[in-house]
């Protein structure tokens, strides 16, 4: 069983047109017509309850508060948009295969088993009772298929918060130098400015940047170009270094 695991796959068999079945509360029957008792079926009746449109006060209510919270953090722990229905998928097919026999071992690059795998982690860590109830979620797609969605809707909620948060301090975070108080404004912040600028200028793009801060470059620039604040400055530079493009020497 454990290197036929490798041959198997997530097929795509939970979609979106169930996401209707899926939020709706029918814990009773499954609890009575499931081949496999849950450990706690208050916990199947929480799960069913989770409602990304709830307030504080419908949360506390429905008794999913804990939920709520594990949501956020996997998502917040998780990659950028990760398929959050396959991972918790991921979580239950493969909850009986040691991790080395899983599909994802076998992957050279990060792929979809990776994601899943990676981000299944998180569920098993974050989420109460889910590691207890894997062998329940095994005969029961639909609560898969809810609870992933309940957490890919948090999780935006989640960006937006925290971006929101994060705005209001991000030159505080950023440890530069303000006296005057200059990038409080949100319109001079960015390349309107050189210190916030050079934050975000490409780190093969910084020397150029430096040398004319002006706003006038035109660099096409790609989802995978991260800004230099993002990376280690001074190790990017010895690897220049090490690899002759560049004819300072290292430090």
């Amino acid at each position: 069983m454990a290197r036929a695991s490798k041959r198997l796959r997530l097929e795509p068999t939970l979609n979106s047109a169930s996401e209707d079945d899926a939020n709706e509360t029918h814990t009773e029957e499954v609890i009575d017509t499931s081949p496999v008792q849950p450990k706690n079926s208050g916990w199947v009746i929480e799960a069913w309850n989770c409602n990304a449109s709830a307030d504080v006060n419908a949360r506390d209510a429905l008794g999913i508060e804990l939920m709520y919270t594990a949501a956020r953090q996997i998502a917040r722990c998780s990659t950028e948009y990760p398929d959050q229905v396959r991972a918790l998928t991921y979580a239950v097919l493969f909850r009986d295969v040691e991790p080395e026999d899983r599909p994802h071992d076998s992957a050279d690059s990060y792929t979809d088993d990776v994601e899943a795998h990676t981000v299944s982690l998180l569920w098993i860590s974050y989420f109460p009772g889910l590691k207890e109830h894997l062998d329940y979620l095994a005969v029961t797609p639909a609560l898969i298929l809810h609870l992933g969605q309940y957490v890919s809707a948090i999780a935006g909620k989640v960006r937006s918060d925290d971006l929101g948060r994060l705005n209001s301090h991000i030159i505080s975070y950023s440890q530069l130098e303000d006296p005057n108080n200059i990038l409080k404004r949100h319109s001079n912040r960015g390349f309107e400015d050189s210190r916030t600028g050079r934050l975000l200028c490409p780190v093969r793009h910084l020397e150029r940047f430096e040398a004319d801060p002006a706003r006038n470059h035109l660099v096409k620039i790609t989802s995978y170009v991260f800004p230099s604040f993002m990376t280690d400055v001074s190790v990017a530079a010895t690897r220049r270094v090490d690899s002759g493009r560049r004819s300072a020497t290292t430090p």
